[in-house]
């Protein structure tokens, strides 16, 4: 299943360092996926990239601190002020840490 990156300092920092840290809302079905990614719905393909589930958490500053640094944000509470304006109504207050790296196909 494809993973959009519509956050500029998200995609950036894949396409840039090759890796992001990226907060999500909605699990995803698989904790280890190959697939790829794009800038939103419909649009193309940016890279490949590889998946993996870091750990279900609750995005306040504090929690997001060791993973800031490979965000693409300049602090935790930039990240975490970005994550809270784009969650939707009437989702849990936890989310999901995944890490994703651009991944060449073979």
């Amino acid at each position: 299943m494809v993973i959009s990156f519509s956050v500029p300092e998200a995609r950036n920092q894949l396409l840039n360092r090759g890796f992001v840290y990226t907060f999500r809302w909605h699990e995803r079905k698989k904790r280890l996926e190959e697939t790829w990614a794009n800038t939103g719905r419909g649009t193309k393909k940016i890279s490949d990239v590889l998946v993996e589930h870091i750990k279900t958490i609750i995005p306040h500053p504090i929690n997001l601190n060791p993973y800031t640094e490979h965000s693409g944000f300049e602090s935790k509470e930039a990240w975490s002020e970005k994550i809270m304006n784009m969650k939707p109504r009437n989702s849990p207050k936890y989310g999901y840490l995944y890490r994703v790296i651009v991944y060449p196909k073979r």
